[in-house]
């Protein structure tokens, strides 16, 4: 499945170029910053992300955090959109999942991650679910690929690097 690691800069991922995992190390994502208000993350994004409407954000929402803003993200390689999500108690962002465009695309996406942050915390490589969790002081990063009758992947940044 998985096969030599492109010499050139992909996704959210490779530590020379800049990808949807933006800049994990500082604990931030792209142009936001954990902690954010949905207003400050919007006006960061220079018009990259905008509210989200009912029907665009509806399944976006748990008891716990709900996304309030949404876009688009293209590093060149993949292209993904974009949900900000934001505590219910507090209205901070609390994290950032990219849904990847071209499910094609998955091989060379976990390449990338793998190339970025190297050998994964967990992983789990089943029939129908795929997952990869990496961990610093700082974020957690989730791939999920579900293979079933279409192929969905998405990719999770949150901050605090806990389970």
């Amino acid at each position: 499945m998985l096969h030599s690691i492109p010499a050139k800069w992909l996704l959210v991922v490779l530590g020379i170029t800049t990808f949807p995992l933006g800049r994990c190390a500082s604990a931030d994502w792209e142009y936001t910053h954990w902690g954010m208000t949905a207003d400050q993350a919007r006006l960061a994004s220079m018009g990259k992300l905008r509210k989200c409407s009912p029907p665009v954000c509806r399944a976006y929402a748990t008891t716990t955090s709900a996304a309030k803003l949404y876009g688009e993200f293209d590093d060149g390689v993949f292209t993904f959109t974009v949900f900000a999500f934001f505590e219910q108690w507090s209205g901070r962002l609390s994290a950032i999942e990219l849904k990847l465009w071209d499910a094609d695309q998955t091989d060379a996406l976990v390449r990338a991650l793998l190339a970025k942050y190297g050998e994964p915390q967990r992983n789990s490589n089943g029939a129908i679910i795929e997952s990869y969790i990496w961990r610093s002081s700082t974020d957690q990063v989730t791939l999920l690929a579900v293979h079933d009758h279409r192929v969905s992947v998405t990719i999770t940044y949150r901050p605090g690097g806990e389970p």
